[in-house]
């Protein structure tokens, strides 16, 4: 997790600011607040990427092989 300075940092010196989240692990509550606090400091959030993302295989599929 990135401190709020060096988020501020971050927003303030790029010019597109992207968050990553990590499957399976991340909250929504969590990515909401990360989204205010950036907007709180005049950052925009253009894009987000999901990070660590498992394709589960129904268990149908596995009875059949």
């Amino acid at each position: 997790h990135l401190s709020l300075r060096r988020q501020r940092q971050m927003c303030i010196r790029d010019s597109i600011c992207l968050i990553v989240i990590s499957a399976e692990h991340t909250l929504q509550h969590e990515v909401a607040v990360l989204q205010r606090k950036i907007a709180e400091i005049g950052g925009n959030v253009d894009g987000a990427i999901l990070n660590r993302r498992r394709f589960h295989v129904p268990k149908i599929v596995y009875d059949r092989m």
